[in-house]
């Protein structure tokens, strides 16, 4: 499909955030970390940084390249504070909420993409998710976690089929995805690099976009070197991996913010 030109292949861009929830990293039984969910999504949502990283994420391509952007969530609470960001950031932006209570608000912002009056639109995944036709928007946000789980590939196949469409004058097609490290670790960019061609990742140290897989590739690398040189050496216990894993991804990645050059 890609090759014969009736689609975009999409390319992934991984932004590492700041985000922390400790409460929630430290659980470990698969059962009480789904049943706690809501309680990180609602402190997500109502986490300013994280809010103005998923504006920053599209800001410079709609303002400087005149692109149109999709920032996805997973609540309509947070939609309405993103809508809110946006507008102030002075983007003319709209609502992609589903439902008989928003259907009036959905075709109206679907009018002003189509039109190319509306900027960017902030809506939920589920409202996206089929039936959705906006072939123009070239810039999307995954605001809200999809990739923890490996059957979520043909949700996420979804959600980037709204991207992919072919349009005239439509060069490209990006989707940044929030990548919260100090809660899910590695596992979302593994993930992702398994479900997507193009995957690149925030290098903050160079501030710069390389390339995912060979990025986990050097991870792994640098893990292998580091278990042999003493393998006498007692493991650490829980709360020292805890600190040595945060270390080694502030390493990684520094700032929360990538498009203000890292850790300044």
């Amino acid at each position: 499909m890609v090759d014969a030109g009736y689609v975009h292949e999409v390319e992934i861009r991984v932004v590492p955030t700041a985000f922390e929830a400790d409460w929630f990293a430290n659980i470990r039984e698969p059962k009480k970390r789904v049943k706690k969910l809501d309680a990180l999504y609602d402190q997500m949502a109502q986490d300013s940084d994280r809010n103005a990283l998923a504006i920053e994420c599209v800001r410079q391509s709609v303002q400087d390249e005149g692109e149109q952007a999709i920032i996805l969530s997973l609540r309509r609470e947070h939609c309405h504070v993103l809508d809110s960001i946006a507008t102030r950031s002075g983007l003319r932006s709209g609502l992609f909420i589903g439902g008989d209570d928003y259907r009036e608000q959905f075709e109206q912002t679907l009018r002003g993409m189509n039109a190319r009056e509306t900027e960017v639109a902030v809506g939920t995944y589920q409202a996206i998710g089929v039936g959705f036709d906006a072939p123009r928007v070239a810039r999307g946000v995954c605001s809200m976690p999809v990739a923890n789980n490996s059957k979520g590939e043909f949700q996420f196949r979804q959600y980037r089929g709204r991207f992919a469409r072919v349009c005239e004058g439509k060069r490209d097609a990006i989707l940044y995805y929030l990548l919260d490290v100090n809660v899910f670790g590695l596992t979302p960019l593994r993930n992702l690099c398994k479900w997507n061609a193009r995957v690149s990742v925030w290098d903050a140290s160079n501030e710069a976009w390389i390339n995912a897989r060979s990025f986990l590739d050097g991870k792994k690398k640098k893990r292998r070197e580091s278990n042999t040189h003493d393998p006498k050496q007692a493991k650490p216990g829980r709360r020292k991996r805890s600190q040595v894993k945060r270390a080694e991804q502030q390493e990684l990645f520094g700032s929360y913010d990538p498009f203000n050059g890292g850790n300044g």
